[in-house]
């Protein structure tokens, strides 16, 4: 599965759905939602009436609703699903059909259950699909979320570990070891070019001796030839 983000660029590729081709276009990171689409799959896969391969792929599409909840919209090896930003309604309830969902992460699970299933020919029992998926969910409510939890812990870690060392280059840069280096650095620069310089002056200097010997030797040349025949006249 390649997960596209609003710009185009791939995020990641899921072994478990590698052959789900998701573009998020909404305010939820796509990795945040990956363990609640997992459920929702492993809920679906099985009821395909259609194959699910590299040649005949599902595409996903992930938006958001500006006044609703949630919503959704399947096709052939196709669908879409919307979700309202994050916090809006997140501990609302709501039904997906006839299952009730008790906040936004059981709407997620049981919306694209419905999707997946309806866009591989599945749309009869894509009812029943939602309904495992919110109860497997609800089953393991703790680890799904847990794997959420680790995916946000996880930026906010990297996040920390820049601005640590954001702060420990900037103190580097304060004390007087690191400014007498890159004075040190500045110096050898301008040493390389003194000698450039010093090179290059005395090329020109031999140069300029050199023409200066020879318009010399020229001048002796011209004293002892023979006087021509007016300078005798």
């Amino acid at each position: 599965m390649f997960a596209v983000d609003t710009v185009g660029m791939i995020v990641h590729t899921d072994r478990e759905m590698k052959h789900v081709k998701i573009i998020n276009e909404s305010s939820r990171p796509t990795d945040e939602l990956m363990p609640l689409l997992r459920v929702a799959y492993a809920s679906a896969k099985d009821e395909f009436k259609r194959p699910c391969s590299r040649f005949e792929s599902i595409k996903l599409k992930i938006g958001r609703t500006r006044s609703r909840m949630w919503c959704c919209k399947s096709n052939y090896d196709s669908g879409s699903i919307c979700f309202s930003n994050p916090g809006r309604f997140d501990r609302e309830q709501t039904a997906v059909g006839n299952q009730p969902c008790d906040g936004i992460n059981e709407v997620i699970v049981g919306v694209a259950a419905w999707v997946f299933a309806a866009a591989k020919g599945a749309g009869l029992v894509a009812q029943a699909c939602t309904r495992d998926a919110v109860q497997h969910y609800r089953q393991h409510k703790a680890e799904v979320d847990a794997k959420i939890a680790a995916v946000i812990q996880a930026k906010k870690d990297k996040i920390s570990e820049s601005f640590a060392q954001e702060v420990f280059d900037g103190f580097e840069q304060s004390k007087l070891s690191y400014k007498l280096d890159k004075l040190e650095e500045k110096e050898q620069v301008w040493q390389r070019k003194l000698k450039l310089a010093t090179t290059k002056i005395k090329a020109l200097r031999r140069q300029m001796a050199a023409l200066r010997a020879a318009e010399t030797r020229r001048q002796r040349k011209l004293e002892v030839l023979p006087p021509t025949t007016q300078e005798i006249q």
